[in-house]
C-alpha cells in the first residue's frame, strides 16, 4: 500500500470516530457487549440449522434494538430495550438447547455475555 492509501485510511477512521460519537447507542457499554455477542455467535455457529438461524437472528436483534432504543425516549426506549433483553436470553437458550442435543458449542461464554447484556439492559429499563 502506498502512503496516499494510508493517509486516506487514517482520514476515514478519524471521520468515522467523529460521526460515531454523535450516535447515542455508541455511548452505551451494552452496545459493545451486543456486538461482541454477535461476533461470538458468528464465530461459533450452532450446527442445527433451525437453532443456528434462531441464534443468529436473535443476536442481530439484540444490537438493532439497543441502537434503536437509544435513539428514542420514554416508553418506546424501554420497549426496545426489553426486546433486546429477550433476544439476548433467546441466544443463550439456543446455545443451551444445542448443547442438549450433543453439540459442542461455547455455552458458558454465550451465557456469560448474554447475562451481562440482560443485566445492563435491566438497568437501562429501570431508568
Amino acid at each position: 500500500m502506498n502512503d496516499d492509501h494510508h493517509e486516506q485510511r487514517g482520514k476515514n477512521e478519524a471521520h468515522y470516530a467523529r460521526q460515531r460519537d454523535k450516535l447515542s447507542h455508541h455511548r452505551l457499554r451494552v452496545w459493545e457487549e451486543a456486538r461482541a455477542l454477535l461476533r461470538l455467535v458468528s464465530k461459533h455457529p450452532i450446527g442445527d440449522a433451525e437453532l443456528r438461524l434462531q441464534a443468529s437472528k436473535a443476536a442481530k436483534s439484540v444490537g438493532c434494538n439497543i441502537a434503536e432504543g437509544a435513539a428514542l425516549e420514554g416508553a418506546s426506549k424501554k420497549k426496545h430495550y426489553r426486546i433486546a433483553k429477550g433476544s439476548a436470553v433467546e441466544v443463550v437458550a439456543a446455545y443451551e438447547l444445542a448443547a442438549d442435543i450433543g453439540e459442542t458449542v461455547p455455552v458458558d461464554e454465550v451465557t456469560q455475555r448474554g447475562a451481562a447484556i440482560a443485566s445492563m439492559l435491566t438497568g437501562l429499563i429501570r431508568k
